[in-house]
């Protein structure tokens, strides 16, 4: 892993624990992320059959009105581990766009910028999977071969519970917080394996 990829990796996850500790301290008097899970799972609802449209458009934004670029969309179809990827050559993940879309209604894009800038449309993959992946490119290096940017998933229940020591918080976390919330690195490995498909070295 290089330094840049270790230093992305270390800002995801100290964004998810700054999070959990403000979960943590807001006990019962301030109830925001179970309504925030709620307007997930409703907005994900009402995007019914639109998830790949959703992702699609993402890609279609970050190539550009003015460029020309690629998007990719391949369903595995493989019984041990199948998976959809919607993949394009446009832009990288910068910062903002991270924030914006681990955010709820944060759209980076103002509006007329692209199809889509309400920072809703992404939520609706929660129709396809529990847990999407998330790869980019380097957003400081054109030439990045891999995916060096910032790349994520969201945690699966066992892996939200041990984002804390305190075993009634992990529980919490589980029935109250939306994993979209609360990303996490992708292992190295996973970077390698995407690598691999040839998806255009895609976002």
């Amino acid at each position: 892993m290089t330094g840049e990829t270790a230093r992305r990796a270390d800002e995801i996850l100290a964004g998810t624990l700054r999070r959990v500790e403000i979960f943590g301290d807001a006990g019962d008097d301030w109830p925001f992320a179970q309504s925030l899970k709620s307007i997930s799972e409703d907005t994900a609802q009402e995007y019914e059959g639109r998830a790949v449209v959703e992702l699609i458009q993402n890609g279609h934004d970050a190539i550009g009105r003015e460029s020309s670029g690629r998007i990719h969309v391949l369903l595995s179809t493989d019984d041990a581990e199948p998976a959809l990827y919607v993949a394009n050559d446009g832009a990288p993940f910068s910062s903002a766009n991270f924030h914006a879309i681990i955010g709820f209604g944060l759209s980076d894009k103002s509006a007329g910028e692209g199809i889509g800038n309400k920072g809703l449309g992404f939520r609706s993959v929660l129709r396809l999977t529990e847990r999407p992946e998330v790869y980019s490119r380097d957003p400081d290096d054109p030439a990045d071969p891999g995916f060096s940017g910032y790349s994520f998933r969201y945690p699966t229940d066992h892996e939200l519970a041990g984002l804390t020591e305190d075993e009634q918080l992990g529980k919490r976390l589980v029935a109250e917080v939306s994993p979209l919330d609360l990303p996490v690195p992708v292992p190295p490995r996973n970077r390698i394996l995407v690598c691999e498909l040839g998806l255009l070295g895609s976002q």
